[in-house]
């Protein structure tokens, strides 16, 4: 078993060094200098790797308790390897789709009410789209908190 002193004291040599914690978890020193905390397993009859972190960004007890969750899985006939990729997946279809949502300020608005001149803020606009029979119809929504007006003048 590893103690965080060992970890803060290994030191990279020629080619890369493991240092072993115990059920699979060992830091891995890079030439570089750089240490990762990897984990390997076995499933369906095949050896993996799955990365838990970066040291010291990553210490000793988190990098156990990832390995832990990662045995969980595994106990549960789940390849955790799996998991972080379809996570990875629906975290880049969510990021994709809210850029689609997001509309840039819109410009102030010059407007003659009664005789004033009126220079309106617009600020961010608020878009929802919603299927309409096959065509996308967009829905544009003013943020009634970002409507100050300022600027009258007679």
């Amino acid at each position: 078993m590893l103690n965080d002193t060992q970890c803060k004291q290994a030191k990279a040599g020629e080619k890369p060094l493991k240092l072993s914690d115990g059920k699979g978890l060992y830091l891995l020193i890079q030439t570089t200098g750089v240490k990762y905390w990897r984990m390997d397993y076995r499933f369906a009859g095949k050896r993996k790797t799955l990365a838990l972190g970066v040291y010291p960004e990553t210490p000793l007890k988190l990098a156990r308790q990832k390995r832990d969750e990662a045995r969980r899985l595994l106990e549960a006939g789940t390849d955790p390897s799996e998991i972080r990729r379809t996570d990875k997946i629906a975290r880049k279809v969510a990021a994709d789709s809210c850029r689609a949502w997001i509309v840039p300020p819109v410009p102030p608005v010059k407007a003659v009410v009664d005789g004033l001149d009126l220079l309106i803020e617009l600020g961010h606009l608020e878009a929802w789209q919603e299927p309409t029979r096959g065509r996308v119809k967009t829905l544009y929504v003013v943020n009634p908190k970002s409507v100050p007006f300022a600027g009258a003048k007679r």
